[in-house]
């Protein structure tokens, strides 16, 4: 193969050749198709551990790299800003309904049937109580941050189109990462009520 050291003119074939060229690599700089995520799966953990780095139990997938980087932004703004309003929604909510529910449960006992649902219906208490405080606390802040931020960043560079398609993947995106970690929290209060039905179950079945 003969090797160029110096081009002073195009040949005809090789200006012919460049719409070609222009396309491919433009697909390629812009490509964001469908995802290997079991690839993804397999190496990224391994690739966290040769950084010295823990690999995060949430991983939200997104459609592609801006709808990746606004949303993780917005999510982070979002959960350290509510972060304190959430816990504290949060706590209140299980406190009180935890004792309304175990009092309620207790002075109406009068068969062993009762026992048997006292942990259900306290879970569900909390979980009713967890749903709306959580709601109140973020909700809106979604919304509302998401529209903001993606129109501040995006609607100046991109068209109409692309930024309303990116803000509603974005918004749900950053509603998967916040709502992983309000999982989180549920599974705790699931926790608490097992221990709560293991500590009256016996009084309850006594009474």
């Amino acid at each position: 193969m003969k090797t160029v050291s110096r081009v002073d003119k195009l040949t005809q074939e090789q200006k012919d050749a460049i719409p070609g060229y222009v396309k491919k690599w433009i697909d390629i700089g812009l490509r964001t198709g469908e995802t290997d995520w079991d690839t993804f799966d397999k190496y990224m953990p391994i690739c966290y551990e040769k950084a010295g780095l823990k690999y995060p139990k949430n991983v939200v997938r997104v459609s592609s790299p801006l709808v990746g980087a606004l949303a993780a932004s917005i999510a982070e703004l979002l959960w350290k800003k509510k972060g304190g309003e959430v816990h504290g929604a949060v706590g209140g909510a299980i406190g009180g309904e935890i004792d309304d529910s175990v009092r309620d449960a207790i002075s109406n006992a009068i068969s062993d049937s009762v026992r048997d649902e006292v942990g259900d219906e306290v879970r569900d208490e909390v979980g009713d109580a967890i749903d709306g405080a959580v709601i109140d606390a973020i909700g809106g802040e979604i919304d509302d941050s998401v529209r903001g931020m993606v129109r501040d960043v995006a609607s100046d560079t991109i068209g109409v189109e692309i930024y309303n398609k990116a803000s509603v993947e974005v918004a749900f995106a950053v509603g998967g990462a916040i709502g992983r970690g309000v999982d989180a929290v549920s599974s705790e209060v699931d926790a608490v009520g097992g221990e709560i039905e293991g500590a009256v179950g016996g009084p309850v079945g006594d009474a």
